[in-house]
């Protein structure tokens, strides 16, 4: 296939390989939030040759999105965001197939067991639950991904192999504010991006049932395991 050509830097890598890519080409990935995590998330999984792209966003572009939500620009203030990001991904990639909701992802009635994985690249509790039960429901993987100021979060969730994300975070919390210099999600979208890849082509979640915490005031990046909760109202077993 002629697109392979775009894709030849990392086929050359030799853990990688045409049957590798072919596999990313077949590949389906669903992503919910389509902002400041979601926007490298998607360019990234388009530049890798991910073949179908599932996403979930239903606000409009906020001059307030523009320091860390590369997928829009001034241009765009006003927009519905799964629009303009799903003609990007287009432009960036027309190789890949994008398919936009213009919904949030407990509103979409999608069936989550027609995707390999699923990319929480949200900012609300609501959302994340509902991506950990449907992730449990349909024994799909879940990579999550939260930011705040100049920290992110990472952690990948198999479905009967490690806590899910309710056993990470039981109960809910709000910040009064959410401030965020745009570099944070721009790393936690492409460590999703990464985790992701991997998991296509390889099976495995390097982050399985482990949080990396990231703190750029340092440049500290540590990874804890995180404990299975046997009461978790989610995963609990029988």
């Amino acid at each position: 296939m002629q697109q392979f050509g775009r894709y030849i830097r990392q086929m050359a890598l030799p853990e990688f390989g045409k049957e590798s890519q072919k596999r990313l080409l077949s590949s389906s990935v669903a992503i919910a939030g389509v902002g400041g995590l979601g926007s490298p998330l998607c360019l990234y999984l388009a530049a890798a040759g991910v073949g179908h792209l599932h996403l979930f966003e239903h606000d409009r572009v906020d001059l307030s999105n523009l320091n860390r939500q590369i997928l829009y620009t001034e241009q765009d203030l006003g927009e519905q965001k799964i629009t303009v990001a799903e003609a990007a991904i287009q432009r960036f990639n027309p190789h890949v197939s994008v398919y936009a909701y213009n919904v949030k992802a407990e509103e979409s009635g999608f069936d989550f067991a027609k995707v390999d994985v699923i990319l929480d690249a949200t900012d609300n509790f609501a959302t994340r639950y509902f991506l950990n039960s449907v992730s449990l429901r349909h024994n799909k993987p879940l990579v999550h991904a939260s930011v705040y100021g100049m920290e992110g979060r990472v952690a990948s969730f198999v479905p009967g192999e490690t806590a899910c994300y309710r056993c990470l975070y039981p109960k809910p919390y709000i910040y009064e504010s959410k401030p965020v210099i745009g570099v944070t999600p721009g790393i936690g979208g492409m460590l999703q991006a990464a985790e992701a890849i991997n998991y296509l082509v390889t099976g495995r979640l390097a982050l399985a049932g482990k949080l990396l915490v990231y703190d750029l005031y340092d440049m500290t990046f540590d990874t804890v395991n995180i404990p299975r909760e046997e009461a978790c109202p989610d995963c609990a077993r029988g």
